[in-house]
C-alpha cells in the first residue's frame, strides 16, 4: 500500500472521528441548551403566579383597609352628632297626646308660642319637625335655625314625608314669586304655584 493511500485512509478516519464527535457535541449541547430554556420558562410562571398572587393579596387589602376606614368614618360621625346632641340645650315640649319630647330650645320657644303642637320627627342629620294643630309646622334644620312651614307647601311636604322626603328640611320661610310661592329646603325646594292649568304643587330636586 501506498503512503499516498495510507495518509488518506487516515485522514478519512480522523474526519469521521471528528465528525462523530461534533455531532454527539450538538446534541449535548442542544439538550443543554433545551433545559434551560424549561427552566427559564419554569422560572417565568413561578414568577408570573406568585406576582399575581401578590396583586391579589393587594386588591384584597386594599378593599378592606377602604371598608375599615368607611366603618370608622360612619363611626366617626354618629360620635359627633351624639355629641352635638350632648351638648344642645333642650327643653320638654308637650304634645296633645300628652306625651312630651326633648327639643332644642329654639324649636321649643317656637312650639310654645304657637298652637298645640300634635306630631313630633326627629331627623337624621340633626333636624328636628313639631307639627302644630293648625297644620304648620316649626322645623329646626342643620343650621341650628327654626323655620316655619305653611299653608299648600306644608300640606305638600308633609304629604313627601316630611324631614324623610326627598328635599329634607327648609332652608328659609316660603317666599312670594310670580305665580305663587316657594320655599328652598336643603335638598330642593317645593312651589305652590299656577302654571296656567290652576295651583298646584311642583317639587325640584337638586
Amino acid at each position: 500500500m501506498s503512503n499516498r493511500l495510507v495518509r488518506g485512509l487516515v485522514a478519512g478516519v480522523a474526519g469521521l472521528t471528528l465528525s462523530a464527535g461534533l455531532v454527539a457535541c450538538s446534541g449535548e449541547d442542544a439538550q443543554k441548551a433545551k433545559d434551560a430554556a424549561v427552566s427559564v420558562k419554569n422560572e417565568a410562571g413561578d414568577s408570573a403566579d406568585n406576582a399575581l398572587d401578590k396583586a391579589k393579596e393587594a386588591g384584597s387589602n386594599a378593599v378592606s383597609e377602604v371598608k375599615e376606614a368607611g366603618a370608622k368614618a360612619t363611626e366617626a360621625a354618629g360620635s359627633a352628632v351624639d355629641s352635638a346632641k350632648e351638648a344642645m340645650e333642650t327643653k320638654e315640649v308637650k304634645l296633645s297626646d300628652g306625651s312630651t319630647v326633648e327639643v332644642p330650645d329654639a324649636l321649643a320657644d317656637a312650639a310654645h308660642e304657637a298652637d298645640e303642637a300634635v306630631a313630633y320627627e326627629e331627623g337624621e342629620d340633626g333636624t328636628y319637625s313639631i307639627e302644630l294643630s293648625d297644620g304648620t309646622f316649626a322645623v329646626y334644620n342643620a343650621e341650628g335655625k327654626v323655620v316655619p312651614v305653611i299653608g299648600k307647601i306644608a300640606e305638600t311636604w308633609k304629604a313627601e314625608g316630611g324631614l324623610k322626603s326627598s328635599v329634607g328640611a327648609p332652608l328659609a320661610a316660603e317666599e312670594t314669586v310670580e305665580n305663587g310661592w316657594n320655599q328652598k329646603f336643603a335638598h330642593g325646594s317645593i312651589d305652590w304655584v299656577d302654571e296656567g292649568n290652576g295651583f298646584g304643587p311642583k317639587i325640584n330636586n337638586s
